[in-house]
């Protein structure tokens, strides 16, 4: 607990049980591995590419405050949810962003690439979305607040969680809300 910089593989030959840092955290290794949860409760910032894994036992993977930093990030969680909880590259946008998990929450995100494979929910919540340069596509999703488009974005399925206004660039709707 409390504030971390990790500045190697983390978990490389041997999981790790879990991982939770309270504080803010810096990460600069490449790779954190847990058999569960990683829990990150204070501010991150990516320092170098990462990839956090939390497959083998399908941990929830979770941020809950921002996390900053023009590096890629990679999340794999198996069947384990992910939750961006807070604007993910607010301050600094990220590179490119892999998120694999069942059902994955997002708060905002600015960031030159995103890849989403959930097999569960998608659930977007009021931040802003700016997503590289080109068109981007959301596929079905739950939406709650504001969302601030940055380019022009085209939705799936989409499901009101709560009241929500879109704002920004052009939006494109290809199937129910």
């Amino acid at each position: 607990t409390g504030d971390g910089e990790f500045d190697g593989v983390v978990g490389g030959s041997t999981k790790l049980t879990s991982l939770s840092v309270t504080g803010g955290a810096t990460l600069k290794g490449g790779s954190i591995t847990t058999k569960g949860a990683q829990d990150y409760t204070g501010a991150v910032t990516l320092a170098a590419d990462t990839t956090l894994d939390s497959s083998t036992g399908n941990g929830n993977v979770t941020f809950s405050a921002a996390l900053d930093g023009a590096k890629a990030l990679t999340v794999t969680a198996g069947t384990g949810d992910i939750a961006l909880l807070a604007q993910a590259g607010g301050t600094t946008p990220l590179g490119n962003v892999s998120l694999t998990g069942k059902a994955i929450t997002l708060t905002g995100v600015d960031s030159s690439g995103l890849t989403l494979a959930n097999s569960g929910t998608l659930t977007l919540d009021g931040g802003n979305y700016t997503i590289g340069a080109a068109p981007y596509a959301f596929l079905d999703a739950t939406t709650n607040g504001t969302l601030t488009l940055g380019q022009a974005t085209s939705f799936g399925a989409l499901t009101l969680g709560s009241d929500t206004t879109i704002n920004g660039a052009d939006a494109t709707f290809n199937s129910t809300v």
